[in-house]
């Protein structure tokens, strides 16, 4: 059987030529959609695809076989992303088929393949085998930077045509970086390799280190393991730099709130603020709170100074003696310091403290505790002076080797010699000798209270 090339002015995209009513047909080449070639032929020119593949080489491959109204048979070219063909002169083609099994051909991309068949090499694609006996043979496909693939194929006896797809997995993996938003500079084990979104190929299996930096944001940094093959996703919302808030309060030492939240004491530097609109509030003891909004920028320090309105007063107290314990509403403010005598404390300071009455509470061991009530005004100094009474109060019990009671007081003195000195009574002091002592015992506080009496 006879087909007839005939010679033709190129085509469009669009044209495609019908003639299948006669043999010998006119093959007529047309572009349809993007590398699409439409043949027009008989039905039983099925057995001439083998010769006329070979004759138009470069890239041909046969999609699928189907037949348009048992006359089309479709052929596409996988590898240009546009075909354009300009026939040779008028020839014959003149074949037959040979072959008992059908016709397999492997497929066209942008690599070429190296082929085994049954662990014989055959060649790279793209290729057409037409000389496979029917049966099930192995095929082994190696390409540079590819993992190798075994597939099976099998040939049947009713010799049509199979086209062989096959795609090697990648022995690297890839990246496909996006982030919010986008424009970040990506950068994979210390190389920058684009712009999000992006895709970044060819990575190592294991751990590789991801870096993703824009102006004004915080850099976001992963480390990420991959497998050979791998298309890793990875998505990243970056954070934008954060601003700095620099607080100082007069006085010093004012609490600073950031919307609502504790962060420290006056002077205070704040630098992991998100950017946008704070409230800060600083608050001290004795002084009005006072509250701003503040709006914070990102990369940019914000300074705010807070001088503080007083709305207290505060209360000066002298105790005779000193180490008096102070205790104002409740809560213990210290103990009076010695002064310039024994006698007679330094004066002892409650600052600030609010306007209005408050309770006031004096004591300490051996003295009677005093109570009194105090008045504070705003911005006045309140002073308070106190004298204890002394109250004795025995805490320790001498056993000796006399046949009398335990001597039972408050030790005021012992000796290098073991000797001790005891006041049994207010300004009342005996010796005792070390020989004469069997036992020195403290006294319950129940005991003590219960033996005290009112220094005169």
């Amino acid at each position: 059987m006879i087909f007839r090339h005939s010679a033709a002015t190129a085509l469009t995209r669009e044209t495609v030529i019908e003639e299948a009513d006669r043999l010998p047909v006119d093959i007529h080449p047309a572009l349809v959609g993007t590398g699409r070639l439409g043949l027009a032929l008989d039905a039983t020119g099925m057995q001439g695809l083998n010769t006329w593949l070979g004759h138009y080489p470069d890239g041909y491959s046969l999609e699928h076989t189907t037949w348009v109204n048992e006359k089309h048979l479709h052929i596409y070219r996988d590898r240009a992303l546009s075909l354009h063909y300009a026939p040779e002169p008028e020839r014959d083609l003149g074949f037959n088929n040979p072959h008992k099994g059908a016709f397999s051909l492997l497929p066209l991309g942008w690599l070429e393949y190296e082929v085994e068949i049954d662990g014989a090499y055959r060649g790279r694609t793209p290729l057409l085998l037409t000389d496979l006996p029917v049966g099930k043979y192995r095929l082994r496909l190696t390409a540079p930077g590819y993992l190798p693939r075994e597939v099976e194929l099998t040939v049947a006896e009713d010799r049509i045509p199979q086209l062989l797809k096959v795609d090697l997995p990648s022995d690297s993996a890839k990246l496909v970086v996006t982030s919010v938003p986008e424009g970040a500079t990506v950068t994979v084990n210390g190389i920058v390799r684009g712009t999000t979104p992006c895709e970044v190929d060819r990575l190592p299996e294991g751990e590789n280190k991801l870096v993703i930096t824009l102006s004004e944001y915080l850099p976001s940094q992963m480390a990420v393991t991959l497998r050979a093959g791998d298309v890793h996703e990875v998505n990243v919302e970056l954070k934008p730099l954060p601003g700095t808030l620099s607080v100082a309060s007069t006085p010093p030492a004012a609490k600073v709130y950031v919307d609502e939240e504790l962060k420290g004491q006056a002077p205070l530097v704040l630098d992991t603020l998100p950017p946008g609109t704070h409230t800060v509030r600083v608050e001290l003891d004795g002084y009005a709170p006072e509250t701003r909004t503040v709006e914070i920028a990102k990369g940019v320090t914000t300074k705010e100074e807070f001088r503080l309105t007083r709305n207290s007063g505060l209360l000066e107290i002298v105790t005779e003696p000193p180490g008096v314990r102070v205790v104002v509403d409740g809560e213990e403010q210290g103990l009076t310091a010695t002064g310039i005598t024994e006698i007679i404390s330094q004066p002892f300071r409650v600052d600030p403290l609010a306007v209005g009455e408050h309770r006031v509470v004096l004591s300490k061991k051996g003295y009677y505790p005093v109570e009194r009530t105090v008045n504070i005004e705003l911005g006045q100094r309140v002073p308070l002076r106190v004298s204890l009474r002394r109250r004795f109060t025995p805490d320790t019990r001498v056993r000796t080797t006399g046949k009398g009671e335990p001597v039972v007081g408050c030790v005021s003195r012992r000796f290098p010699n073991g000797d001790i000195e005891i006041e049994t009574k207010p300004g009342i002091f005996v010796t005792i000798k070390a020989l004469e002592i069997i036992a020195v015992e403290p006294l319950s506080e129940q005991e003590g209270e219960e033996r005290s009496t009112p220094v005169p």
